[in-house]
């Protein structure tokens, strides 16, 4: 009776080791990143605009106040800034650099530029029109974009 036993074990523990080695299908995840490039430049006062720096925005990370955007080129806080987006929808708001940190990134994706540098920018609104305009380009995007995927 032990040997049969120890069969009915052994064959068990095969059937367990083979239903775990079987890699179930994982659902889609809901949080997917879509991003776009972007043109910034700097604007200080009245003198002459800089070249545009090509910048790459995460679309998670616009809000009605500001964005985070990843940069090829350092930025100072304080800088006053002009940033066009083409993608989706055309979209062009000025802002102040708040923060500027450089990344430590190991980049396992090949790309023409190399984004090194991470920026906060608060937007400048010169009216509460402006503002309403963002706000309602940022549930756009929300809308039409961000959730599409999720």
């Amino acid at each position: 009776m032990s040997i049969v036993s120890n069969y009915r074990i052994r064959a068990y523990l095969r059937q367990f080791r083979n239903r775990s080695s079987i890699k179930k299908p994982t659902p889609p995840s809901p949080f997917h990143l879509k991003r776009t490039l972007a043109e910034l430049i700097v604007i200080d006062g009245y003198a002459q605009p800089s070249d545009p720096v090509d910048c790459r925005i995460v679309f998670n990370d616009i809000g009605p106040n500001g964005l985070l955007l990843f940069s090829t080129q350092e930025l100072y806080a304080g800088q006053k800034v002009a940033i066009t987006i083409e993608k989706p929808r055309r979209f062009y708001v000025q802002g102040e650099v708040m923060a500027c940190k450089r990344l430590s990134m190991v980049q396992s994706v090949i790309s023409e530029h190399h984004y090194d540098f991470r920026v906060a920018i608060q937007f400048r609104f010169q009216s509460q029109t402006e503002a309403l305009i963002v706000r309602n380009y940022c549930e756009y995007l929300f809308r039409h974009v961000v959730e599409r995927v999720a």
